[in-house]
């Protein structure tokens, strides 16, 4: 099958392992893909987005949002040009669109040459109004209804975005969710890996509570997470007087957010930052973890962080959201803490530190659940179905 693969917005390092590996995937299946990529994806192995993204997320940062949102609907129209040009070359079977708001020319060139178009929603217009100008965001929730009515196919990353998708529209029967994955040879834990990535670390004898997160900001969403770390490590000692919390990433704010942190920990020296990791390295680090934090996300995403966290063997212990629960079962393959609570989580990083055995049989069957549901490989099988199912049409 020959695919052509479209993606026009600014990928940030979570976008493009996320990209690169259905790519990968769908390639290492036996499918010839495409890729038409306007801003070039970072590598695997790379700490920050590509010199072009992080220029336009700049940009992005410092224009007034209606001179932004102009300049992507150019953009739009530019890129429709090269990328009819490309469709007209190669006739794939099929267009797979990773959905941007404000982009509408690849649903009119599937329409063009009647190909079906698979899109992959993330975020919709409507969940991200806030960051729109008043002047173009009822003209995005237009476009985005024209693309989703078009669509063939439509992939949600959870069942709370797949149910947002049809609470503004979209048939249910045209809506597939398809949670992130792992890719299953990265991640290969065992005591002799465990002990290298933790004397890597110099944590031996330590109770290493993981959380991985790159830091864009320190308001709305960043600000409720930082308030929850800086409460942790304050008590933490306390609690687990061997543990010890790393926190795994970078981004704009991570000085800030080291030494806020810094701060709350005083002396205990119970927090230790790695700074930004390449993604290739992830898999070593968390190897070193005994629990992994999500202390905080977005209700309709499907953090990543997630099935890496359970894939190297560590316990997730996340804030309780009903995305989250799709892909955790409570006790059984990771533990929940109610948002914001941070006695709950501090009782639940103690009851993961007091009960080994406990620790030891969530870990496994996390680890297997990631492996059987949710890898690249078989998220790439499922687009491969539904391609042939609609062809077939």
């Amino acid at each position: 099958m020959r695919l052509l693969y479209y993606y026009r917005g600014l990928p940030e390092l979570t976008q493009a392992v996320h990209i690169g590996a259905t790519v990968d995937a769908l390639r290492d299946l036996g499918h010839e893909v495409e890729t038409f990529f306007p801003v070039a994806l970072s590598g695997a192995g790379a700490r920050s987005p590509s010199r072009v993204a992080r220029a336009l997320g700049s940009a992005r940062r410092c224009l007034p949002r209606f001179v932004w949102d102009m300049l992507r609907l150019s953009a739009d129209r530019q890129t429709a040009r090269r990328l009819r040009r490309q469709v007209a070359n190669s006739l794939p079977d099929a267009l797979y669109e990773r959905y941007v708001v404000l982009g509408s020319r690849c649903s009119k060139i599937a329409a063009e040459f009647e190909i079906p178009h698979i899109v992959e929603v993330n975020e919709t217009a409507r969940l991200i109004a806030d960051t729109l100008s008043s002047a173009t965001a009822q003209r995005a929730f237009e476009i985005e209804d024209r693309v989703l009515a078009q669509a063939t196919k439509v992939i949600a990353v959870s069942g709370v975005l797949r149910d947002h998708l049809v609470s503004i529209g979209v048939e249910p029967q045209r809506v597939e969710v398809m949670h992130n994955g792992i890719i299953a040879n990265d991640f290969r834990p065992g005591p002799s890996r465990r002990k290298e990535a933790r004397a890597r670390l110099g944590i031996d004898g330590h109770f290493a509570v993981g959380c991985l997160q790159a830091w864009h900001g320190t308001s709305g969403l960043y600000s409720s997470m930082l308030s929850l770390l800086e409460q942790l490590v304050k008590e933490l000692p306390a609690y687990i007087p061997t543990a010890v919390l790393v926190m795994i990433g970078g981004g704009a704010a991570s000085k800030e957010v080291r030494a806020r942190l810094s701060r709350a920990a005083g002396r205990s020296g119970q927090v230790l930052f790695t700074g930004s990791v390449p993604h290739l390295e992830i898999p070593a680090l968390l190897a070193a973890m005994d629990v992994g934090l999500v202390v905080h996300h977005s209700d309709f995403t499907s953090p990543l962080k997630v099935f890496e966290y359970m894939a190297s063997g560590a316990v997730c212990v996340a804030c309780d959201r009903p995305n989250l629960r799709e892909m955790i079962e409570e006790d059984e393959t990771g533990v929940f803490f109610p948002p914001g609570d941070v006695h709950a989580l501090l009782a639940a990083l103690s009851a993961m530190a007091d009960d080994p055995e406990r620790r030891l049989r969530i870990a496994r069957a996390g680890r297997d659940t990631v492996l059987e549901n949710h890898t690249w490989e078989s998220n790439a099988r499922r687009i491969v179905e539904l391609i042939a199912e609609v062809r077939k049409q």
